[in-house]
């Protein structure tokens, strides 16, 4: 028989039947085995014709054999042939060499599909356990900045509520107190330091960075090297470092807005520094 797609199948089937009227089965029947024969192959191209080829090999054959059972029987009632279908039993269901290549090749690709379908599932459900444990991760994360965030919030506040009662208590000194702190925070990490003088009207320039790589390098001298004669850039830097720190300078050094000069100079040439000090405050 032919199916619904074309593909031509050889479908061998068995009828087993009971007489359930004699005079019917006797008088209205020519050959009651090839009327049988007739009725079931006729109902058999009805039933399995619908079907594809596909369909009929992989559907339920319990179902095709039912629905054959119920056509064949009312198709003999029709012609009042007096027989009870008993069971219809699929015995083979054949195809050419050629439909059973192709169909061996749709079945491996449908178990291929299959298995590509499971393996997709896994991957499937690997990433959304993945994703979920990374979103549960980013949660507990984001709950806990919160919580920082707040904590310090709170606790800013709360310290600024003491410091404004300390505040209104004494204006002056609090106001006092925080701008010492904050100008140590600005030059705590400054390396010039720009000084106005106000009486000579000059602005003295502190390289800190300089000042304190001079002073940190090792001078050499001989046990009867006498004090007069250290290099000036080793006074100037204690001076400078006294001036931040608000230390008065050593006893053998003089800190002035001009250049320092070792306290065994000269008035002579004190005046010849200080002056070409002056102008290279003013050329620069």
């Amino acid at each position: 028989m032919l199916t619904r797609d074309g593909k031509l199948v050889d479908a061998r089937f068995t009828i087993r039947y009971q007489i359930k009227d004699a005079h019917a089965f006797l008088f209205n029947n020519v050959d009651a085995q090839a009327s049988i024969a007739q009725a079931g192959e006729a109902t058999a191209r009805a039933v399995l014709g619908k079907l594809k080829l596909d369909d009929l090999l992989s559907h339920n054959r319990e179902t095709v054999v039912f629905e054959l059972k119920q056509k064949l029987q009312n198709r003999l009632d029709l012609y009042h042939t007096g027989i009870l279908i008993k069971d219809v039993t699929m015995q083979t269901l054949r195809w050419s060499a050629q439909i059973q290549a192709a169909f061996d090749d749709a079945l491996k690709a449908r178990q291929e599909n299959e298995r590509q379908k499971k393996q997709a599932n896994a991957y499937s459900d690997e990433l959304l356990a993945r994703a979920r444990a990374d979103v549960a991760q980013m949660m507990n994360e984001a709950e806990g900045h919160k919580a920082r965030v707040i904590a310090q919030a709170q606790g800013d506040a709360e310290r600024f509520k003491q410091v404004l009662a300390e505040y209104l208590k004494a204006p002056a000194v609090i106001r006092e107190h925080m701008y010492l702190e904050t100008m140590q925070q600005i030059y705590g990490n400054a390396t010039k330091v720009l000084v106005d003088n106000k009486i000579t009207n000059t602005l003295i320039h502190l390289p800190l960075d300089k000042l304190l790589a001079n002073s940190a390098v090792p001078q050499t001298a001989t046990p009867d090297a006498s004090p007069s004669k250290e290099p000036a850039a080793t006074a100037k830097a204690a001076a400078g470092a006294a001036h931040v720190t608000g230390q008065p300078p050593a006893k053998d050094h003089q800190a002035t807005t001009g250049p320092t000069t070792p306290a065994s100079a000269d008035p002579a040439s004190l005046r010849d520094l200080l002056r070409t000090r002056n102008r290279n405050d003013d050329g620069r």
